[in-house]
């Protein structure tokens, strides 16, 4: 047990850390990106990734879960999945190499040919690095991910700016992409052989049927759940003008970098306690109710404070061009900081080996968002799309709860409200605080609007959530004590 937590704590600190500077690259490309590419090239590259990353779902072939879920797996199976892993995203760049001008032709935006064949390598790159990190993510080797995380979003940023200075203009977004997901996956897998023992074995019989089973669930789940997710983009990739999908997927891309950064953070790290916790039912609600708290008060802190600050930030960091996403990065902060609150729910299901419950959850709610997001579309344009996204979170939130929270920990509607909103309280007084702050230098009115506001922000929550400031204090002070004993260690 005290083992356990302290791999957690230890897994929480480093992922907190290794967030916070990889949040720093992505936020640094972003800027450089938004000041040096125009909108219309900007929505291209967009449109080429949403597309590619529909296969980079695939990434661990769905084993994943498998890994951190078994607990008896050998080095022969692993070495199985290792080398199924790499066939796979081999097979599947070339499939889509010889079909991408199908994929042009359907989207009708020749410019698109190049960028997409190119970008596709990302699929082999990706694919190669997958189930070496799950091994060390099953082994709750959360120091060494994350230092490879930030390894990685260095080397991206200074591809980035590399071809930036060298004018290599939308180009230098694929060129940052895929050098960072290269090396990712060559660190990945050169730390996964200290854990386990790889070889040339394979044999499709190390793949058992209720592997198989987990595995293809989750495979369906992803697929729905990246579809209703992206669909947004595809759809106005198809109906828009790639300036359109530009001025959409800057708000998108900022939040959701935000989103993959923080949620990381307790997810890598719950996953697998839920799973050791599995049939500890009220152990297991604990460190649910704990995983939702803490979503909502980090990705609370950043998503309400740049909702506050909307109409000078993004001016500020990406210049006047990108005046008319303002509405967009409001209205999307809100959604994602609704889905930042459900994640941990879906790792219920994942902990307790029931894949097929988020899958067919995630069916149902993306059949209820197409509709809504063409609607929204041919009312408001991207503006509609974002509102409609909205309008699903809100109404799926109670159908949510029931299917995915209470069918696994039982009836808490009440405790899970609580937890989930009574953090964003602080947020929503400290929003309102800062609206009626108004100076008329653009550089002074962003930091000092945003400064009130997460000091008014923190300081609410010591008054509505003063236990869990307290827990997360003590969490960090362990994480650094932790570091100072690693340290002192490595000395030795």
């Amino acid at each position: 047990m005290n083992n356990l937590r302290h791999s957690a704590v230890s897994g929480v600190f480093w992922s907190g850390f290794a967030s916070v500077i990889t949040g720093l690259c992505q936020a640094a490309l972003l800027i450089l990106y938004a000041r040096t590419i125009p909108p219309a090239d900007y929505g291209l590259v967009t449109l080429t990734i949403v597309i590619v990353g529909f296969m980079l779902i695939y990434s661990d072939s769905g084993l994943s879960g498998v890994i951190i879920h078994s607990q008896d797996l050998t080095d022969r199976q692993l070495s199985t999945f290792f080398h199924f892993n790499c066939m796979l995203g081999l097979f599947l760049f070339a499939v889509l190499e010889t079909t991408a001008s199908l994929i042009v032709n359907f989207y009708d935006k020749p410019a698109m040919s190049p960028v997409l064949m190119t970008s596709l390598l990302l699929i082999p790159f990706t694919f190669s690095g997958r189930v070496s990190e799950s091994i060390l993510q099953k082994e709750l080797h959360f120091r060494i991910i994350n230092i490879i995380e930030i390894i990685s979003a260095a080397v991206s940023l200074v591809t980035a700016v590399t071809m930036i200075i060298l004018k290599c203009g939308l180009w230098s977004m694929i060129g940052s992409l895929l050098l960072g997901s290269l090396v990712r996956s060559i660190l990945m897998i050169i730390f996964s052989l200290s854990v386990f023992r790889l070889s040339l074995h394979f044999s499709i019989k190390d793949f058992t049927s209720t592997q198989i089973s987990f595995g293809l669930f989750q495979f369906g789940e992803r697929t729905i759940n990246y579809f209703s997710e992206r669909f947004d983009q595809f759809l106005i990739g198809k109906l828009g003008t790639t300036a359109m999908l530009g001025a959409y997927s800057i708000a998108f891309n900022s939040l959701v970098s935000t989103l993959n950064k923080i949620n990381p953070v307790i997810i890598k790290i719950v996953f697998p306690v839920f799973s050791k916790a599995q049939n500890e039912g009220e152990r297991l609600k604990g460190y649910f109710f704990f995983s939702v708290r803490n979503l909502a008060i980090i990705n609370g802190a950043i998503l309400l404070g740049f909702f506050s600050v909307a109409d000078t930030a993004v001016p500020l960091l990406f210049g006047s061009r990108w005046i008319e996403s303002i509405f967009i990065f409001r209205i999307l902060s809100i959604v994602i900081l609704l889905r930042c609150i459900g994640n941990p729910a879906g790792l219920l299901a994942n902990a307790k080996g029931n894949a097929n419950r988020g899958f067919y959850w995630n069916l149902l709610f993306a059949f209820a968002s197409i509709p809504g997001m063409i609607i929204g579309f041919y009312s408001f344009r991207a503006n509609g799309v974002a509102i409609a996204l909205l309008l699903l979170q809100i109404t799926f939130f109670y159908p949510f709860y029931l299917v995915c929270i209470k069918s696994f920990i039982g009836g808490c509607f009440r405790e899970y409200l609580k937890t989930a909103f009574l953090p964003l309280i602080p947020g929503i007084i400290a929003s309102a605080s800062v609206f009626f702050i108004s100076v008329n230098n653009i550089i002074l009115s962003t930091i000092l609007r945003l400064s009130c506001f997460e000091i008014i922000y923190f300081s609410l929550l010591f008054i509505f959530c003063k236990k869990d400031m307290t827990i997360a204090l003590s969490l960090i002070k362990d994480g650094i004590n932790d570091m100072r004993i690693q340290k002192r260690n490595a000395v030795r």
